[in-house]
């Protein structure tokens, strides 16, 4: 399968990943043509990030002011309206998309004059300028906005859990875990230079993956090309369903779609080779190898030789086991949002949609703003144990469940 060339992808960061697929209109007043420049020759700089749920968030400045963002290789750069509004950005068109759940999203475009990394400074920046603030969670999260893949061709960049810090340099012979990595051809295309990658599955079939930070799978399967793996007789037919979505988009919630959870036996990126890996399908192309790699991998993206390195620092986990359901938050509540049939929340009589009360003792009804990154933590915390108490309302009546694996 060919992948079909992507004009944006804007992700917007909250429970799960989710992806804004923006158009071109005529109002975009040459913005997209506009070239960023690094302004550091024979550089090297070394970025402390914190990792929460597998995204990756770092310290960055806006014209010399600091804020934290996130790093989204499956994003163009994006600014929040509130950081555009302190810097008091000329608007300079709008871009109109459709996002991954089907919602249309516009959003302002203007040029940054400079945006610092470490010792790095990068000047002439096309940005979009959104308002995370309308989001359940999104605005919790971060206050610059998501460093994204416009920008990243202008260096190489090293990207390590192990030792929860980014490297930019222009010479890739000045890093460690190279040498012995394994290597994987980096493809780029036009604005905004997402990088791709090839993967293979069971050496028989091929298809073109962006390398999306933002994700958080180690393979989001598109739709189309797990109907083809199931044509080729590559996967069971017979896969697990769930229902409802990955979580919200810049557009909010979407309606719930159907996706399926196979096992791949073979699973190849380049030289890099993970046995019985499961994967979850998604409607909208393309497919994604996501942030879930990091866990075992360290990754150089060597954009000056168009090559990715992967250096293995300890052996992938194998798939966890799980409740088969994950929540959202609306209006202050946590309702279960995705719902694997056959799970044991979907045998429990869980529903989609249901509100959570408590998990647990902990409640979860009308949560302040300032509570919902402590509920994430708690919820993402207690997902991780063997049994848990669940009560909830279905119908009108409140009922009381207990979860095990």
């Amino acid at each position: 399968m060919i992948l079909k060339k992507i004009l944006v992808f804007i992700t917007i960061v909250c429970l799960v990943n989710s992806n804004v697929i923006a158009q071109s209109t005529d109002k975009t007043n040459g913005v997209f043509n506009t070239k960023p420049k690094l302004i550091n020759k024979n550089h090297k700089t070394v970025i402390p990030i914190e990792i929460w749920n597998n995204k990756i968030f770092l310290t960055a400045k806006v014209n010399d002011k600091a804020y934290r963002f996130i790093l989204d290789t499956g994003s163009p750069t994006i600014l929040t309206t509130k950081v555009a509004n302190e810097l008091k950005l000329e608007i300079k068109g709008e871009n109109t998309g459709q996002d991954a759940n089907g919602n249309l999203v516009k959003m302002d475009l203007s040029i940054l004059e400079k945006l610092q990394l470490g010792d790095v400074t990068i000047e002439n920046i096309p940005v979009f300028i959104f308002d995370p603030s309308k989001l359940e969670i999104a605005g919790e999260l971060f206050d610059g906005g998501i460093i994204g893949s416009e920008i990243m061709p202008l260096t190489n960049w090293q990207i390590n859990f192990k030792d929860k810090y980014i490297i930019l340099t222009d010479d890739t012979s000045q890093l460690d875990y190279i040498k012995k990595a394994q290597k994987a051809e980096l493809k780029i295309y036009n604005y905004p230079f997402m990088p791709i990658m090839e993967y293979t599955i069971n050496k028989k079939f091929k298809d073109n993956a962006l390398f999306d930070t933002g994700s958080t799978e180690l393979l989001h399967l598109f739709d189309k090309a797990y109907q083809e793996l199931i044509k080729q007789k590559l996967v069971n037919s017979q896969a697990q369903i769930a229902h409802g979505t990955f979580g919200e988009s810049g557009g909010g919630r979407g309606k719930d779609n159907t996706f399926h959870f196979t096992s791949i036996k073979k699973l190849n990126i380049g030289e890099l080779d993970f046995k019985d890996s499961q994967v979850w399908t998604r409607p909208h192309a393309p497919s994604l190898i996501g942030s879930k790699i990091f866990e075992s991998q360290i990754v150089t993206l060597d954009y000056a030789n168009k090559a990715a390195y992967f250096h293995q620092y300890k052996k992938p986990l194998p798939q966890e086991k799980s409740f088969g359901f994950r929540p959202y938050f609306k209006d202050q509540k946590v309702y279960l949002g995705f719902l694997k049939e056959l799970s044991p929340a979907a045998r429990s009589g869980l529903q989609l949609h249901n509100q959570i009360l408590k998990i647990n003792d902990t409640g979860l009804t009308q949560l302040n703003k300032s509570e919902l990154l402590d509920t994430l933590t708690l919820i993402s915390n207690s997902l991780k144990e063997e049994s848990i108490e669940i009560t909830f309302v279905s119908n009108g009546v409140e009922k009381k469940v207990t979860l095990k694996k």
